[in-house]
């Protein structure tokens, strides 16, 4: 039903394609190797900052809600979200209303449109391969993930962490020890313990 992606990408503010602020988010999914549990992501367009969510199933009344809970646990104001045309994506008009901000469509076939999302999910990859199965993937797990991408420097940022660029505060790191599978550092006095599950 094209009416469900009556929004195309080509309408999008200025603002949102020129990274100019923080709130314009482009989302999508990861599949596993079997079974019909997905990951949701979504990634700010300016700061690269990195939200996740398990689902047991990929219709779109759950992606749709694990979206909209998404986003609004940031606190933060939501500008735009962009999506690809797929079918778990089709109650947009309803996730407009559950946000009150707009939704915007890439052609189809064109993940070149949501780059920043892709690259992201490229890089959750690292931790999540796709030969794995997501069974074995908690949400606890991912908010380990989650957290070891927003708080790695990037170079597009200028060595800020995504989580700097997003809530627009600076943390002071202070790594405490570190093995294959461990983390352990300090961010403005707070102690961060991530354990990497082995691929």
């Amino acid at each position: 039903n094209k009416a469900c992606f009556r929004r195309s990408i080509s309408d999008r503010p200025q603002e949102a394609n020129e990274r100019t602020r923080s709130g314009d988010f482009e989302a999508d999914t990861i599949v596993g190797s079997k079974g019909p549990a997905a990951i949701v992501t979504a990634t700010d367009r300016r700061s690269r900052f990195l939200l996740t969510g398990k689902v047991d199933r990929m219709d779109a009344t759950t992606v749709r809600e694990k979206l909209v809970a998404m986003l609004k646990s940031t606190g933060k104001k939501i500008e735009t979200v962009t999506l690809d045309q797929g079918r778990e994506f089709i109650q947009s008009q309803q996730m407009e209303q559950d946000l009150g901000v707009p939704v915007y469509f890439a052609h189809p076939h064109s993940p070149w449109e949501k780059p920043t999302v892709e690259n992201t999910n490229g890089l959750l990859r690292q931790f999540i391969p796709k030969r794995h199965s997501l069974d074995d993937v908690s949400e606890a797990d991912l908010d380990t993930f989650c957290a070891l991408l927003n708080l790695r420097p990037r170079k597009c940022l200028g060595w800020l962490t995504p989580y700097e660029a997003f809530f627009q505060k600076v943390l002071h790191f202070t790594w405490q020890s570190a093995t294959p599978n461990n983390l352990l550092f300090c961010a403005n006095g707070v102690h961060f313990f991530y354990y990497i599950c082995p691929q």
